[in-house]
């Protein structure tokens, strides 16, 4: 596997891993941690949608170190558009007449924190499993090295 296919699959790590606790937590009670994991997809699904489609379509168009500092940084980009869509989501439901900046302001804050928090998370966890994945062999780290590498 060429690093830059193990980055675009670790995408879907919002979505599998709450799937994986949500399954092993009908035999082992985890239904906390469960239902941490299923509200982060809740709260930031559409925002992450977003990051998502924006990284993916980054990741057929830059060199793979390049992308891998967008990767890093999606955390942040997540948290601005978590903001984004606090605001757009507080017009729609209240109207610009009863527009409270102050709790918005509050809500994107406590929201940012929130997505960078969960965000790195994530992060960290695709970076062990792609260091795993690298020692074992599953990942050609060769590729990884190379100037010229594919963007598979």
């Amino acid at each position: 596997m060429y690093p830059i296919t193990f980055f675009r699959l670790s995408f879907s790590l919002p979505i599998v891993l709450p799937a994986i606790v949500w399954l092993v937590g009908s035999i082992v009670d985890l239904r906390s941690l469960s239902s941490f994991l299923a509200w982060t997809l809740i709260i930031g699904g559409t925002p992450y949608l977003i990051v998502f489609g924006t990284l993916l379509y980054v990741s057929h168009k830059v060199p793979l170190k390049r992308f891998m500092v967008w990767w890093r940084l999606s955390p942040f980009l997540m948290a601005f558009l978590f903001g984004l869509w606090a605001a757009a989501v507080t017009l729609v439901s209240n109207g610009a007449s009863d527009w409270n900046t102050s709790s918005f302001l509050t809500a994107w804050f406590v929201g940012a924190i929130y997505c960078v928090f969960v965000g790195y998370f994530y992060v960290a966890f695709a970076s062990v499993v792609y260091i795993f994945f690298e020692r074992v062999g599953v990942i050609q780290s060769d590729h990884w090295l190379s100037p010229n590498a594919p963007m598979a």
